[in-house]
């Protein structure tokens, strides 16, 4: 929230500002506009209604008219803008159309011009024009500037400025908007540059990690092809060469040939061992692949893998040791998912264990998050150390370390037993404990009585 206020409130603070700049400055120019065109403003109304009355007071002194028609005239006045009253030389008023005035100062009003600002540009001006040494014409116009053209060039300003105030940042998002689309279009190198401390600066920076993964991503990707390609290949080529030394009778005799035949039994069922992670991993990774959920008993499945296994560990000089909690404890998972995961761990502390040291399968309750998980953990001794540094590589797809480049396997293993962990809603974890290596594998516990 407060990374959102901080955009939010440049814009707000850039809107404000364009609104006070705009009618200050409006304001400015209509002062200095107002100052030269005072003088113009009075002209005006001499001209136009000073004309009429300057025409009936010619009618008067000519005789055309008399005092008591000057006075009805005046009185029937029908500019509602412009007032005049009939006084005599004292002032005192002798006809108008407003009732309630009976005298005026004529040294007040004696050609004056005023010019408010009260809310309203109010344009006031007074005049005096004589008719004879015993009577004035006094006339008093008043009116309103019209305002809506102030506001038009308040809102055209505001218009403005917030453009020119917003326009770094409008520019900075049709950046990352171009950045994007680089990236869309497979530019995977692309980066967009870091401005401002705000949202889109934090858009940028996220924009920047998703390339990043994207780039690592489809350089694994095409690490994954190019040891896919090698490990199908090394095989699939020894088996044709052994097909073709049967095709040209090149065995001295039976036995030799019975020597090929198994050669390519091996490598065939080796090549399916590939092809068959592959395929499971691709399914896993897609979520291509439906989970089969059901009640187990750990204690009894840990005992049958472990009986199965065993053998497998003393031909190693391994020494398989399982230890479990006394009560019963059921967990809801795919039973299949489940024994894949656990094999593959028990696989690889098979290839890469030391001889004669004991790998141990220990099975526990542990609260994770609040929540209760049966553990299962697999503690060995590796034939090499390991640091903490290349635990995150060992779940990488066709991971393998240095000294199992040569063995058997397609090093799916542990990609594939993190994958199984996902979809039975559960985790993997991988430590160094004083030397040795343990992979936990956790599972939420089924509160099924027992």
């Amino acid at each position: 929230m407060k990374g959102i206020l901080r955009l939010r409130g440049e814009i707000i603070i850039s809107a404000i500002l364009s609104v006070v700049i705009a009618s200050i400055i409006t304001m400015l120019m209509s002062n200095i506009e107002n100052m030269f065109n005072k003088e113009k403003e009075y002209h005006y109304i001499e001209g136009t209604e000073t004309k009429r009355i300057n025409y009936i007071i010619d009618e008067y002194k000519q005789g055309d008219i008399d005092a008591n028609e000057l006075s009805d005239i005046v009185n029937k006045w029908d500019n509602k803008y412009l007032n005049i009253y009939l006084v005599n030389s004292a002032g005192e008023v002798l006809a108008s159309r407003e009732r309630g005035i009976n005298n005026i100062n004529l040294d007040e009003v004696n050609d004056k011009v005023v010019k408010k600002l009260d809310g309203k540009n109010a344009i006031e001006v007074y005049g005096v024009i004589n008719i004879n040494d015993e009577k004035e014409l006094v006339y008093y116009y008043n009116y309103y500037v019209n305002d809506s053209k102030t506001y038009i060039y308040i809102l055209a300003l505001t218009a403005i400025l917030f453009t020119l105030f917003t326009r770094g940042r409008i520019l900075y998002i049709e950046e990352i908007n171009k950045g994007i689309t680089s990236i869309a279009n497979g530019e995977l190198k692309k980066r967009i540059n870091i401005k401002y401390k705000n949202e889109l600066s934090t858009l940028a920076e996220n924009v920047n990690i998703m390339t990043s993964h994207l780039e690592e991503e489809e350089n694994k990707k095409r690490e994954f092809i190019t040891n896919i390609s090698h490990d199908l290949r090394t095989p699939l080529t020894t088996m044709l060469g052994y097909i073709k030394m049967i095709e040209e009778s090149k065995y001295q005799n039976e036995e030799e040939l019975n020597k090929y035949v198994a050669m390519i039994s091996r490598k065939g069922n080796y090549l399916k061992i590939l092809l068959d992670d592959f395929f499971t991993y691709s399914k896993l990774s897609s979520n291509d692949i439906k989970v089969r959920y059901s009640t187990i008993d750990c204690q009894l499945f840990l005992q049958q893998i472990n009986e199965e296994e065993k053998i497998n560990f003393t031909r190693k000089n391994l020494d398989l040791k399982l230890q479990m909690i006394e009560e019963k404890t059921y967990v809801n998972v795919d039973s299949d998912l489940m024994a894949r995961a656990i094999y593959n761990l028990l696989s690889n502390a098979l290839k890469y264990s030391e001889e004669k040291t004991q790998v141990k399968v220990i099975m526990e309750e542990e609260n994770h998050y609040g929540e209760l998980y049966v553990c299962i953990s697999i503690i060995s001794t590796p034939k090499e150390k390991i640091g903490e540094e290349e635990f995150d590589k060992l779940f990488e797809r066709l991971y393998k370390r240095e000294e199992g480049r040569s063995s058997k396997g397609s090093g799916l293993g542990l990609a594939i037993t993190k994958e199984i962990m996902k979809l039975n809603d559960g985790f993997i974890k991988a430590q160094v404990l004083k030397g040795d290596v343990e992979f936990k594998l956790g599972f939420r516990k089924d509160n099924k009585d027992s």
